[in-house]
C-alpha cells in the first residue's frame, strides 16, 4: 500500500516532467528551423545582390535628378511618395515589434538591444520623419516599385528582427569591442551624412525651380552624399553585427545604391 500510495502521488508529477520535456524540445526544434530558415533567407540575399546590381548599372539605370523622364511613369498607377515612403519602410518597424515581443532573453543582450536601436532610429526616420516632413508633396512614385521595396523591406525586417532578438548571441563584453564600437561609429556618421543631405536635396526641390546641382557642404566633395552616408550606415552595421543577415543587408543596400551613385 505503502509502495502504491507512493507511485499515485509521483506518476503525476512525471508525466508533468515528460510533458514539459516535450514542449521545450518543440520548442527548441521550431527555434532551430526558425534559424536555419533566416540564414537561407539571408544568403539568397546575398546571392541575388550581384543581380540586382548590374541590372540597375546596365539593364535599367535609376532616372532621377537631372536624368528624371516624366513620361517614363505616365504609364504606371501613381502614389503620393510620401504614402509610399511609408508603406514600403513601415514593415521593417513592425518587424521589430514582432521581435522586441517575441524576444529571447538569452540572447536578446545588450549589442542586439543597441544595434535593434540603431536599425529602429533608421527606420523611424525613414518611414514617419523623411516622408512627412523632408519630401516635396508633389512628389509621386510608381505603386510597382513601391510594392516590390515592400517586398524586400518585409524580408530584411524579418531577418535583421529575428537575428537580433532571437538567434545572435554575442560574447560577453562584445559591446566594447573595437569591432563594435567602430561598427556603431561608422553607422552612426553615414546616419547624420545621410539625413543633412536629404535634407539640402529636399530644399532645393521645395525651391521649385527645375533642376538644380546641389553646392555646398559634402556636396562639395561628391555628388551623391546622401547615398555615400547610408552605404555608410549599413557597412558600419555590418560589422557591428557580424552575422549574415546583417551582412545580406549591407550587400542589398551597395546594390542598390552604388549604381544610382554612379
Amino acid at each position: 500500500d505503502e509502495h502504491f500510495s507512493s507511485t499515485s502521488i509521483s506518476h503525476p508529477r512525471e508525466r508533468e516532467r515528460i510533458a514539459m520535456t516535450t514542449i521545450h524540445d518543440g520548442s527548441t526544434d521550431d527555434r532551430s528551423h526558425e534559424e536555419a530558415l533566416v540564414e537561407n533567407v539571408a544568403l539568397g540575399v546575398v546571392l541575388l545582390s550581384p543581380v540586382v546590381f548590374i541590372y540597375m548599372l546596365f539593364v535599367k539605370p535609376s532616372t532621377y535628378g537631372k536624368l528624371h523622364q516624366s513620361k517614363e511613369s505616365t504609364m504606371n498607377v501613381l502614389l503620393p511618395s510620401s504614402i509610399s515612403w511609408f508603406l514600403f519602410e513601415v514593415p521593417n518597424l513592425i518587424w521589430v515589434v514582432y521581435g522586441v515581443l517575441h524576444s529571447d532573453d538569452a540572447v536578446f543582450g545588450t549589442p542586439n538591444k543597441i544595434l535593434l536601436a540603431c536599425f529602429t532610429v533608421h527606420y523611424v526616420n525613414r518611414t514617419v520623419i523623411y516622408p512627412f516632413t523632408v519630401m516635396s508633396p508633389t512628389s509621386k512614385t510608381p505603386i510597382a516599385i513601391t510594392i516590390l521595396a515592400t517586398c524586400y523591406t518585409t524580408v530584411n525586417g524579418f531577418l535583421q528582427a529575428l537575428s537580433l532578438c532571437r538567434h545572435q548571441s554575442y560574447p560577453s563584453g562584445y559591446e566594447y569591442s573595437m569591432q563594435f564600437i567602430l561598427g556603431i561609429l561608422i553607422m552612426a556618421a553615414g546616419f547624420a551624412i545621410n539625413c543633412i543631405s536629404d535634407r539640402q536635396l529636399c530644399q532645393l526641390r521645395k525651391e521649385n525651380k527645375g533642376y538644380q546641382i546641389p553646392r555646398g557642404k559634402l556636396f562639395q566633395v561628391i555628388s551623391t552624399p546622401n547615398l555615400m552616408g547610408e552605404v555608410m550606415e549599413w557597412i558600419g552595421y555590418g560589422i557591428a553585427a557580424s552575422n549574415m543577415p546583417a551582412f545580406s543587408f549591407t550587400v542589398w543596400a551597395m546594390a542598390n545604391l552604388v549604381p544610382r551613385a554612379l
